[in-house]
Formats: structure tokens, C-alpha cells, sequence
């Protein structure tokens, strides 16, 4: 990583939230009990197999929708490319008043990389021996995110 704009943006939630992968899609939902059907990715159901966990990669889970934290509720995120340094009045200043402008409004907007414009994301309720391989494979994949980030930073 070369600079300080390159470190702030790969530090940056929404550049972390568009990396993001999670064990599973939820691929419907929500309905009107709460319930959401979960599919576990190909590497999450292994883990649970090998975990003596038998479930199918298939299943309805009861799931409760809280705003997103990246969005706050908006849908949209200014794309990190633009503003991940933090902008200041100078900065607006020598870009012009076009870019001022153009920014205020919603311009430089990009769709929610964490809820893809939903506004909400699911919290899904899993049953206790699920819930404890989700959390390491999550766990997993943040080290993984956590490890290029430093590869970047060194340069590679």
C-alpha cells in the first residue's frame, strides 16, 4: 500500500462490507412469521459436516431485520473511493463548487454494499451448534480479510 488514501480506504467498513462474504445467502424472506430461508455456502456446510452438524444446506431459520449499520437505513453509501480520507471544506474548495455540489447531492452515491440497497439486514437465529460454526467460519474469514489487508499495507 503506497498511501495514506489507500490505507484509509482499505480500512474503510464500506470497502470491509463490499469484501464481506458470509456462510450463507438468505434466498427468501422475509415472511410474514419472521422466517427466512438460509443457504449455506458450499464451505460452510462442509464445516458443519466435518462438525458432526447434520443439516441440510437448505433451511428456514427464524430471522429478526435490523437497519444496516453501514447505510443507517439509507440504501446508499458515498462510494469510498471518494471520501474514505474524510473530506474537508479545503478539499471542497480546490475540487470546486461542481463537486460540492455534485457530492451533497448524492452523486458520488453508490448501492449499500452490506444490505445491497435494502436498508436492513437479517439477523438470523440459528440453533446453538450452527450458530457456533457460523461464527468460526465468520471469524475465519475476518482473519483471512485481515491478512491481505496487511499484504496490501507491505505492498504486495
Amino acid at each position: 500500500m503506497s498511501t495514506l488514501e489507500d490505507y484509509n480506504y482499505y480500512g474503510d467498513a464500506r470497502t470491509h462490507a463490499a469484501w464481506a462474504r458470509k456462510p450463507y445467502t438468505i434466498t427468501q424472506g422475509p415472511t410474514t412469521k419472521g422466517r427466512v430461508t438460509v443457504t449455506f455456502v458450499d464451505s460452510m456446510h462442509e464445516l458443519l459436516c466435518e462438525n458432526g452438524i447434520d443439516v441440510p444446506q437448505e433451511m428456514e431459520l427464524l430471522a429478526d431485520w435490523q437497519v444496516c449499520p453501514i447505510c443507517r437505513g439509507n440504501g446508499t453509501v458515498v462510494d469510498p473511493r471518494v471520501d474514505s480520507s474524510g473530506l474537508t471544506q479545503e478539499d471542497f474548495d480546490h475540487m470546486g463548487l461542481d463537486f460540492e455540489e455534485s457530492y451533497k447531492r448524492g452523486d458520488y452515491n453508490i448501492t449499500c454494499p452490506a444490505c445491497s440497497g435494502r436498508n436492513v439486514i437479517p439477523k438470523v437465529t440459528f440453533p446453538e451448534d450452527v450458530q457456533k460454526c457460523v461464527t468460526e467460519w465468520e471469524n475465519d474469514e475476518a482473519e483471512y480479510r485481515q491478512q491481505q489487508l496487511w499484504e496490501l499495507q507491505m505492498g504486495c
